[in-house]
């Protein structure tokens, strides 16, 4: 009985021993799909990754330029628009990225001044805003740069006071916050709503906070 049992066991063996070893060669599909993502980084309607490599993808959204490859189509598949890129941060329709240079970059939408170029027209290619900056956090239509001496600078939209700066006028400059001490991290995001009456149609959003270390979504 036991010979009978043991005989297909051997016959059968080198096809088991075969199976399992290409089943173990081949490396898990998902983690070879997440394999060299650095950071990533939502906003409203867009996303975007940010590759170890320093290379930028972006897609989603574009009808404000959001994707910042100097087009308005909308993009199913990601799309690159940067190189040496050391952060990425999305905002509501606007994104940046800070280089590894230190130089801030953002475009998109533009009405609140939140690119901070001093202009409130909408950019679809990636406009440089300020050097020596540290860290770069996205609001819905306002934004935030740590720069590298520890100040704090703010712009955008400004209706409920959240560019800290005493006042409810939106700038599209960045200005800078004064803080008791040096800032040591930022973070602009937060919980959107309706439309505010007498504001432009932005649509209605939902609520959506920050999402632990290295993801960040803004809504």
């Amino acid at each position: 009985m036991q010979k009978k049992m043991i005989k297909p066991f051997i016959r059968t063996f080198p096809g088991i021993f075969l199976t399992l070893l290409i089943v173990c060669a081949l490396p898990p599909h998902k983690a070879e799909a997440a394999a060299g993502i650095e950071q990533i980084s939502l906003g409203c309607l867009h996303s975007a990754a940010l590759k170890e490599d320093g290379s930028l993808w972006l897609w989603g959204r574009n009808e404000d330029g959001e994707l910042g490859n100097g087009s308005d189509s909308d993009s199913s598949t990601p799309v690159k628009v940067m190189t040496s890129v050391k952060q990425v941060s999305l905002g509501g329709n606007h994104s940046a990225a800070l280089k590894k240079d230190g130089s801030l970059w953002l475009w998109g939408n533009n009405w609140a001044g939140q690119l901070g170029n001093g202009s409130d027209s909408d950019s679809s290619k990636p406009v440089k805003v300020m050097t020596g900056v540290r860290q770069v956090s996205l609001g819905y239509e306002h934004s935030a740069a740590l720069k590298k001496n520890g100040s704090l600078w703010l712009w955008g939209r400004n209706e409920y006071g959240e560019l800290g700066n005493g006042s409810g006028s939106d700038s599209s400059i960045p200005v800078k916050i004064t803080l008791p001490g040096s800032a040591a991290k930022i973070n602009a995001s937060r919980i959107c709503r309706q439309k505010p009456p007498g504001k432009p149609d932005r649509g209605s959003f939902l609520p959506v906070l920050c999402a632990g270390p290295g993801m960040e979504t803004s809504c």
